[in-house]
């Protein structure tokens, strides 16, 4: 039970870096900025 809440923990928190990278991307791509991550 305890290694399912670990494995889920760690799929969330997976998701919210591609998340916030994506949002960055969004970000820059307004400023008319692209930058390599």
């Amino acid at each position: 039970m305890n290694l399912m809440n670990n494995k889920i923990i760690k799929f969330f928190h997976i998701n919210n870096q591609k998340i916030n990278i994506i949002n960055k991307v969004k970000k820059n791509q307004k400023t008319n900025k692209s930058e390599v991550i």
